[in-house]
């Protein structure tokens, strides 16, 4: 029989993010568990069907439920459903898993999100596809390729951006992204592109020669 993971556990609600905190008091792990309240009643898409003679009372209460919040969370749905549609496990994971790796290692890529880089990554294998036979596809083609894209200045405002597949509207996956940051980001990615150049990929990753 399994024993409970600890006898008591504080809930905490959040009413402005729409959130419900449990920490088992004496779990050995940081992380609490965070429950989400979300409609897809609350999408734009939903509420655009609804017909002209709607009455109020038939419009999802924004009263309970903080709409923004609301929001954010149907986003998070879609990301999480096409990252386990659209992502190789056996090639495009791990390339994902190294560039958010260096967030860890690199400050100009501490704002790279876990998105962002899936996204970055399934586009540019996409086009690799296309332009390779799969017999000379690799992780190291994948990843380099992948630090030029970045390196051009993707994610910078005003740059050519690329689209969030998880929106209906235009929406740059990069716009979350401050200014500064986006800078950082190029930066970054154009010092790890001179390494990979030069065969430093060890250095770039930091790895025990």
């Amino acid at each position: 029989m399994r024993k409970p993971l600890a006898d008591k556990v504080t809930i905490t609600p959040d009413e402005t993010n729409n959130i419900i905190s449990i920490r088992p008091e004496k779990s050995e792990c940081p992380y609490p568990i965070v429950i989400s309240f979300t409609s897809p009643e609350y999408s734009p898409e939903y509420q655009s069907t609804l017909p002209e003679d709607t009455t109020e009372e038939q419009v999802p209460s924004k009263e309970f439920l903080n709409e923004e919040k609301c929001m954010e969370a149907l986003a998070k749905i879609r990301r999480v459903r096409w990252s386990l549609r659209k992502i190789r496990a056996e090639i495009e994971l791990p390339v994902v898993r190294i560039l958010l790796d260096l967030r860890e290692a690199y400050s100009g890529w501490k704002h790279l999100s876990p998105y962002a880089a899936e996204v970055l990554v399934h586009l540019v294998m996409e086009k690799l596809a296309k332009d390779v036979r799969e017999s000379e596809l690799s992780f190291s083609r994948l990843f380099i390729q992948c630090l030029e894209v970045l390196a051009e200045g993707m994610a910078l405002r005003g740059g050519p951006g690329m689209k969030d597949p998880c929106e209906a509207k235009p929406v740059d996956v990069f716009s979350y992204l401050e200014p500064q940051h986006a800078e950082d980001l190029t930066r970054g990615a154009q010092n790890a592109l001179r390494l990979a150049s030069f065969g430093r990929l060890k250095e770039l990753l930091k790895m025990d020669s």
